[in-house]
């Protein structure tokens, strides 16, 4: 995507995306997953959702420099994985939406999950 902008403190702001894990849902829901967190999140945006077949959960994270948006996704075996997309800050970065809703759209929309033995 474009170059949003240029900051002293960290270079060329792009739209970027991060997949991760964050560890075992030990039986939780995604919902339950991020109940600690609730005060680092924009909780009117909490959405439920199904991300490569499995149960998600997506939020606007307000916390940083700019805001993200980030799933968490209870996928095989019980692993949470992450995704997380920023800067998701339209007001300030308009040029970057369309960048940013197309990155984040091929991701989930693509997002398959493995077992060890497939």
């Amino acid at each position: 995507g474009p170059v949003l902008e240029t900051l002293a403190d960290f270079g060329e702001v792009r739209t970027s995306i991060t997949l991760g894990t964050f560890g075992k849902a030990n039986g939780k829901s995604p919902r339950e997953v991020i109940q600690p967190h609730l005060d680092l999140i924009d909780t009117s945006s909490i959405m439920d959702m199904t991300i490569g077949g499995y149960p998600a959960v997506v939020y606007r994270n307000p916390q940083g420099p700019w805001a993200a948006r980030v799933a968490y996704i209870t996928g095989i075996d019980g692993t949470v994985f992450t995704i997380v997309a920023q800067p998701l800050e339209p007001d300030r970065w308009p040029a970057g939406v369309e960048s940013f809703d197309r990155l984040w759209n091929t991701v989930v929309n693509s997002l398959q999950f493995f077992s060890a033995f497939r």
